[in-house]
């Protein structure tokens, strides 16, 4: 995961330079993941048609971009934990299908958020390596539904680690 947590460090940097590193900050960047999520999940929406009123509006390859950018957004905030860093995979049951693996992300996310709040957002350690450990579930969720849906994690994660290095190279985003 070497060119997502170069990416999210360019990250991490520029959200830095420009929000600080607050404890509501950091819980904003737990809250982004959640967001990317609602994405992945928007995509899968569009791959099956499940909106009559727009009919399938996207591809399998969509859903893994998303996917990628749950990693990414996971990643960032957890580097932005003041310790322990990024996330590590930890061996996964893979999900029978994606809607039920996007589900297994929606609850990974929400345990990962409720770290955050169940501390009242005070920005103490303590809950640190719970975050962390919640964060790398859901990397480690995405990752392996990105795999389900026909695609190699890796690839798809280094293919959108560079275009948000490179969002992030200049002094403003692109």
């Amino acid at each position: 995961m070497d060119d997502v947590t170069a990416a999210a460090h360019a990250a991490v940097a520029w959200l830095d330079a420009h929000n600080g590193r607050s404890p509501g900050e950091v819980s904003v960047r737990v809250g982004k993941v959640a967001e990317e999520l609602g994405e992945a999940w928007a995509a899968w929406i569009g791959v099956t048609g499940q909106n009559p009123r727009k009919g399938r509006t996207h591809t399998p390859a969509d859903v893994a971009d998303e996917l990628a950018d749950v990693v990414l957004a996971a990643t960032t905030a957890s580097l932005s934990l003041p310790e322990p860093g990024p996330p590590t995979a930890p061996d996964v049951a893979e999900a029978g299908d994606v809607a039920g693996a996007l589900l297994g992300l929606t609850a990974a996310v929400g345990r990962a958020a409720s770290t955050r709040s169940d501390n009242g957002d005070n920005g103490e350690t303590g809950e640190t390596g719970d975050t962390a450990a919640r964060l790398a579930d859901v990397v480690a969720a995405a990752r392996t539904t990105i795999a389900q849906l026909g695609f190699d994690p890796d690839t798809v994660l280094a293919r959108r680690a560079a275009a948000v290095r490179a969002r992030f190279s200049g002094s403003e985003p692109r």
